[in-house]
């Protein structure tokens, strides 16, 4: 929303600098995907001011590596891999303070606004937006209490890898998410998998992809050997 500029500063606010990114994707197919985003300038940030904690919620290696033996070694039970990717996850959050932030290029010349506007006014951040340094933490803190609310999903978050979540029944797991930021690995049976899409859907806008193919920068394949077993 529109906040005065004069009266920003005579609070003694910092106002952060934004920036627009623009990326090309490739797809497993070969295709480009064109993509833009304004970002906020984080570094600009002030900690106890613009923000109190920061946190990257990333799944390590050894989990991931885990999730996957077990994925093989549970074949008999039809265990796949699939990927969960929320979308816009940064824009979902909620923030607790005031932040202000510059327009980003364009915005003039485009006709979103006047220059004398952009010039009096800068805009007051009610949600969270990519770039700020503790987006990711409070994104986290909401997936994270969807997926444990004992009354919902009722995952359990694990002691040993925050960013590792199980769906247990009678003692046996049946399920495994594995967070990476906005997206999740998701280990286990597909019906398990329908449960888990269902469940965040009530929170979360996602895309899904059945099988793994793309994670952290590697491209996977499922191959068999020559008994038949993946």
């Amino acid at each position: 929303v529109k906040y005065e500029r004069s009266k920003a500063l005579e609070e003694g606010r910092n106002i952060i600098g934004t920036e627009l990114v623009f990326k090309i994707k490739t797809e497993s197919d070969g295709t480009l995907r064109w993509k833009v985003r304004a970002v906020a300038l984080g570094f600009q940030q002030q900690k106890s001011v613009d923000y109190e904690l920061s946190y990257s919620p990333v799944g390590t290696q050894s989990s991931v590596n885990m999730a996957i033996g077990l994925t093989v070694y549970n074949q008999d039970k039809k265990w796949t891999i699939a990927m969960c990717d929320i979308e816009a996850a940064f824009l979902e959050t909620k923030i607790p303070y005031k932040l202000f932030l510059e327009w980003p290029k364009g915005v003039v010349e485009t006709g979103l606004i006047t220059e004398e506007e952009r010039k009096k006014y800068v805009i007051q951040q009610v949600g969270g937006i990519y770039g700020c340094v503790d987006t990711a933490l409070r994104f986290f803190i909401e997936y994270r209490d969807l997926l444990t609310d004992p009354k919902g999903m009722a995952m359990i978050q694990s002691q040993v890898d925050p960013c590792v979540f199980f769906k247990m029944e009678n003692d046996i797991i049946k399920l495994i998410a594995i967070t990476h930021v906005d997206d999740t690995l998701l280990c286990g049976p597909k019906e398990e998998m329908k449960w888990f899409t269902t469940g965040i859907s009530k929170r979360f806008k996602y895309t899904y992809e059945d099988t793994l193919k793309k994670h952290l920068g590697v491209w996977y394949r499922w191959l068999k050997d020559e008994d038949g077993e993946i």
